[in-house]
């Protein structure tokens, strides 16, 4: 029996070089990661799912790797990375800088990508 499920996180959050400006590339800000997967399996086959740490791992690396200018070349970098697992067949990525404009909540981006 085939299903559809879906895995991830919410709020993952890593410090890291991130923006533009002089004072960014100075300080390391705080951003949120959220991460939806759907994958197709086959029920109880647990060698057929993913196990969600992964996610946070290549957020993780890729946050320490180096200074990104964009939040959108940060999710490009991710979105690549998670489009090499198995069994995905859409991903939900969304990060947000709860600092970049004051009185937010924070700026974000949002991107939905079926494979």
């Amino acid at each position: 029996m085939h299903r559809s499920i879906k895995i991830g996180l919410t709020q993952l959050q890593v410090e890291m070089f991130i923006g533009i400006n002089e004072e960014e590339k100075k300080s390391k800000q705080t951003v949120l990661i959220d991460i939806e997967c759907h994958l197709d399996v086959l029920a109880d086959q647990i060698d057929k799912t993913l196990d969600y740490r992964i996610f946070e791992s290549i957020c993780k690396e890729l946050s320490s790797s180096k200074h990104y200018d964009l939040i959108e070349n940060f999710a490009k970098d991710i979105l690549l990375r998670i489009m090499e697992l198995k069994h995905i067949k859409s991903i939900k990525l969304k990060i947000t800088k709860p600092s970049a404009i004051e009185n937010s909540k924070g700026a974000y981006i949002l991107i939905e990508q079926p494979l």
